[in-house]
């Protein structure tokens, strides 16, 4: 099987992007992972799938949206991935349009374009119950605590369609990152693994962030992330609406509006490609 994709990389997080809107492409979870390889694939944090675009009401367009890890596995939210692919829309299917609505499962998600080549994506409101993140614990808290190694660390637990963990460290180069997010992802706490961030407070208007994802490990950045350690940010009042998140060699704004956190930042095509599976 011949398969088009279009390379994508936003604030770091790189992707492939396959266009399905004129047939549907089915991939099993090993091709999926072999693309995903940068030893024998391309190489991705995340595979992004479009679908042709249906009718939803007010006689608007959605555009269907399948996002998998790089081990295969399918995932209901990307928020990077997400502004991806309305750069890809926005640049090679619906070139005259800057908004399009993009739909993971049942949520639907709203898109634009800006200035500088940047896009943004609604990443709705927050989920703070136990129950619905997932994670084991009988009540929702401001701080949980997670023991690791001998310390226990004050940890918010959040969801925007896939479930975080944020904690706030005193130095992210000494934070055991990697070693702490693989104990999170065996923690019978997350029976649907969990992503973890680890960010440092510069001001209320600045955060520095590392991201583990489940399924993909340290990445260079996570927009639902980015949402998440905010949002527990505004739980903590630590932060301001408006907030630039800084990670390893970008930065991404999120912003607190009413109808939810906006997450916003550039998004550049690297190269396109055809492969062999």
């Amino acid at each position: 099987m011949q398969i088009n994709f279009t390379k994508m990389q936003a604030s770091g997080n790189d992707f492939i992007v396959i266009d399905a809107t004129q047939q549907p492409i089915s991939l099993s979870t090993s091709q999926i992972h072999h693309l995903a390889s940068r030893h024998y694939g391309v190489g991705c944090d995340q595979l992004l799938m479009i679908g042709s675009p249906i009718l939803i009401q007010h006689n608007q367009m959605s555009y269907p949206i399948k996002i998998y890890n790089s081990d295969g596995s399918e995932v209901q939210q990307c928020g990077n991935g997400l502004r991806a692919i309305a750069s890809f829309l926005a640049t090679t299917v619906q070139q005259e349009q800057h908004a399009f609505l993009l739909q993971v499962a049942d949520q639907i998600y709203p898109t634009s374009r800006q200035e500088n080549n940047h896009f943004a994506v609604n990443l709705g409101q927050p989920i703070w119950l136990p129950n619905k993140i997932p994670a084991n614990f009988s009540q929702r808290q401001m701080h949980y605590q997670l023991p690791y190694q001998q310390k226990n660390y004050q940890a918010g637990l959040v969801s925007f369609a896939n479930p975080h963990c944020v904690i706030v460290v005193d130095s992210l180069t000494e934070f055991p990152l990697v070693e702490f997010g693989e104990a999170l992802n065996n923690n019978p706490c997350f029976p649907e693994g969990i992503n973890l961030e680890c960010i440092q407070l510069l001001d209320k208007h600045t955060i520095a962030m590392r991201v583990y994802e489940r399924g993909v490990g340290e990445t260079q950045a996570c927009g639902s992330g980015a949402c998440a350690a905010v949002a527990c940010g505004h739980l903590w009042q630590y932060l301001a609406n408006r907030v630039t998140v800084r990670l390893n060699q970008s930065e991404l704004i999120v912003e607190l509006k009413e109808d939810g956190y906006w997450l916003s930042g550039a998004v550049e095509k690297v190269f396109i490609g055809t492969i062999h599976l």
